[in-house]
């Protein structure tokens, strides 16, 4: 779990503006009100009244103002409560699915994701520039946006899934909130997210932290020297607490979670042995002062010791470059592990 660095004040901003000017949200919630004095009318005037905050507020402002104030007007669980009806097979419906439908055709997550929209998904996606998944930090999400002729596509495009932080299901209302539309690739989305909530209270956000400081990568390994002659030692990948997370038992409860919810020990010690191997190899072969005698060498060639470290290891390892490669944390936690940075 890695966090993204980005002007997202600004951002949120920009994705407001064009929302406001694309969509017709605030048309479509006036079309609806009747000022009958109901719940349901008192909460859609809400929204009205708090749509900036609705779709450019950060997770703090959304919790504590906007689902705060929906709980008190319709009750906790209006938007997730199942019907009655024991006469009804598998999984019960929702009880309140047809204002929940309402809402998802005003806050159109649907039409954002069509490609012939003026504002669309890719055009996010693209404006972000995150270019590995957050969550895993171990694939690729890249976005092309499609080759268009009027309501024809002449080349298919690609763009990363977007992963609702607040569930679509449960908060239609933040179905298009700028800070609820994380880049993510699918199988942290899809696979092993699902449909698992998410609160800030509980969870890591991207835009706002990451494992760094509470969760590091480890072997087991005791002695390096134990490779020499077996390449093939076994070794298990671990994820443990840093010394440094002591002091924030509250945020390394919060990446305790997200360890948990996508799989991240269990996924890196399984998949991810022979990249590790790999700086093990390098560790025997280099030490902590060869990215520097690197670059004092070549300084014409390094803009700086990192970038001589970055070659050595064969990726980032600054906390602030780990979107621009898969597997960065890994390669970082380890070699720094194996005293080669």
């Amino acid at each position: 779990m890695i966090q993204i660095y980005r002007d997202f004040d600004d951002l949120a901003e920009w994705h407001y503006d064009n929302l406001t000017k694309h969509f017709r949200i605030d048309a479509l919630l006036d079309a609806e009100i009747t000022n009958n004095g109901s719940d349901i009318d008192n909460f859609l005037i809400f929204l009205k009244s708090n749509l900036k905050d609705i779709l450019k507020g950060n997770p703090l402002v959304l919790e504590k103002k906007i689902m705060k104030k929906t709980n008190e007007i319709l009750g906790d669980n209006y938007f997730t409560e199942k019907s009655p009806n024991l006469k009804v097979r598998g999984p019960k419906p929702r009880l309140n699915i047809q204002f929940t439908n309402k809402l998802n055709s005003i806050f159109n997550y649907d039409e954002f994701c069509d490609s012939f929209c003026n504002y669309n998904a890719y055009l996010l996606a693209e404006k972000l520039e995150i270019n590995v998944c957050p969550y895993c930090n171990r694939n690729y999400i890249s976005t092309l946006k499609p080759v268009k002729n009027k309501r024809k596509t002449l080349e298919s495009g690609t763009r990363p899934t977007l992963d609702h932080y607040y569930l679509k299901s449960d908060f239609p209302y933040l179905a298009l909130s700028f800070w609820n539309l994380i880049p993510s690739c699918y199988s942290c989305n899809s696979q092993l997210r699902g449909t698992k909530s998410f609160s800030a209270f509980n969870n890591i956000h991207p835009y706002l932290n990451s494992f760094e400081n509470y969760l590091y990568f480890q072997t087991d390994i005791k002695d390096i020297t134990e490779f020499i002659g077996n390449s093939n030692q076994i070794f298990s990948i671990d994820l443990n607490k840093s010394l440094k997370s002591t002091n924030n038992s509250f945020k390394l409860f919060k990446a305790n979670n997200n360890n948990t919810v996508f799989k991240i020990k269990e996924i890196y010690n399984n998949n991810h042995k022979t990249e590790v191997r790999e700086i093990i190899q390098k560790a025997l072969i280099y030490n902590k002062s060869y990215s520097k005698s690197l670059f004092e060498s070549y300084n014409d060639v390094f803009t700086d010791e990192n970038d001589a470290k970055k070659m050595m290891l064969g990726n980032y390892v600054l906390a602030k470059d780990f979107e621009k490669r898969p597997l960065s944390k890994l390669t970082r936690d380890i070699a720094d592990e194996l005293g080669l940075i």
